[in-house]
């Protein structure tokens, strides 16, 4: 798959804060980096991040000759690689959202009259792995079943299995959990159901196909290889509390420096990665194999997740700690939900909400800060990313209208 092609820039305008938008790319180049963009689906504001983690290259459309990634996702849209949704302006006067599709994946309005809503969140890693006949099949029916029960969401489905979270009416939600529950094979699945506001509602259902469930860069050999050799022991939330508090153990955050910047179990090993990939280069280090030797190691995420794929990693990097690997079940979002301490901050989620369990506006709870004015804030608005490596910043509301942050790295890259 390709990425982005170098391309000469035109001399510098004066007092312009962008990079200068480059001579317009050959079609071919353009033609590859759409079709990468083809296999990515969900709201736009995170694109260019999934993009980084999928292809590990930026998706930078002024390199390739355009003014804004708008502009170089109409060239798609218009070519029939993939579909644009959007909704429209809201009452506040607020703009509206727009989201990617594949082209044929059927796209329902959230039906939801917004008396009595949520979301729901799960995942299911089929063992053994289907194949992609039977990976399209569970595609199809995920998708006419949320269909059918007039949820949006997101839906991602791979030969490893499903990754979701969908939201719409509580009713509705019951009756997909129901039918999923009572589904060979989904019997042990771990349904998460937050509450959400109608605002916080997806517009629409999404539901595709990909290589992996989570970005973890491994090819299929690697898939199989840690399919072979498992995810750790599931802790229960309390169970996790428990196990945390002994002295042998060592806590390790499995997600992003964007996210444990706004959260974060005090204490535990943060990798440091913009990237979900970039977690195995991080386990290879010899200071994390030494941080972790003879230890137990509890290891935790969002949802539960990629902690799946994490543990299985860790296990095969280092045979010796195979039966000390843990990981927590549900994620931080089921840790948070059974009112258990020790977790400092909000944590970042990847729908509509941006965070849950945040500390109140104000509060010195916040953990993050704004990287331009440094005031306490958790929240991360619009698509202010990294001028280097592209990942998601925190800017506050104030900094983020002054437009004057185009120049700013994060706290990586300036490291």
């Amino acid at each position: 798959m390709s990425g982005l092609v170098a391309a000469r820039p035109r001399p510098p305008q004066r007092n312009q804060k962008k990079p200068p938008v480059a001579p317009r790319a050959d079609d071919a180049a353009i033609a590859a980096v759409l079709a990468n963009v083809a296999k990515l689906c969900g709201p736009a504001t995170t694109l260019p991040q999934r993009y980084r983690e999928a292809y590990g290259a930026p998706l930078d459309a002024r390199a390739l000759g355009f003014g804004k990634l708008g502009s170089l996702l109409a060239v798609g849209e218009r070519r029939g690689l993939f579909a644009v949704e959007r909704t429209a302006r809201r009452d506040d006067g607020t703009s509206g959202s727009w989201c990617l599709r594949p082209v044929g994946a059927e796209v329902t309005p959230n039906e939801s009259d917004g008396d009595s809503v949520g979301l729901l969140g799960f995942y299911l890693y089929a063992r053994p792995p289907w194949n992609e006949n039977a990976r399209d099949a569970t595609a199809a029916w995920l998708r006419a079943l949320c269909a059918q029960h007039g949820l949006g969401g997101r839906v991602r489905v791979a030969t490893e299995g499903v990754n979701a979270t969908v939201s719409g009416s509580t009713s509705e939600l019951d009756a997909l959990q129901a039918t999923l529950s009572a589904t060979e094979g989904w019997h042990s699945v771990l349904f998460k159901r937050e509450p959400c506001t109608s605002h916080q509602l997806w517009p629409a259902l999404s539901c595709w196909t990909a290589d992996e469930l989570c970005g973890f860069g491994a090819d299929e050999a690697t898939r199989e290889r840690l399919d072979a050799v498992g995810p750790g022991v599931l802790l229960e939330p309390r169970a996790f509390r428990a196990r945390m508090m002994e002295k042998d153990a060592v806590l390790v955050d499995v997600r992003n420096a964007y996210e444990t910047t706004i959260g974060a179990f005090p204490g535990a090993l943060d990798p440091k990665t913009r990237t979900f990939a970039d977690f195995r280069q991080w386990l290879e280090k010899d200071e994390t194999r030494s941080a972790l030797k003879g230890k137990d190691v509890l290891m935790y995420c969002t949802g539960g997740v990629r902690c799946e794929r994490a543990s299985a990693a860790l296990r095969a990097a280092m045979p010796e700690q195979r039966d000390r690997v843990f990981h927590l079940k549900g994620g931080i979002v089921s840790y948070m939900d059974e009112g258990l301490e020790g977790f400092a901050g909000a944590n970042y989620v990847f729908d509509r909400r941006n965070r849950h369990g945040a500390a109140p506006r104000g509060s010195d709870q916040v953990l993050g800060k704004c990287l331009a004015c440094r005031r306490p804030w958790d929240v991360y608005r619009g698509s202010a990313t990294c001028a280097k490596c592209k990942v998601r910043v925190l800017l506050c509301d104030a900094c983020l209208s002054s437009r004057d942050h185009d120049a700013l790295v994060c706290e990586l890259c300036a490291a």
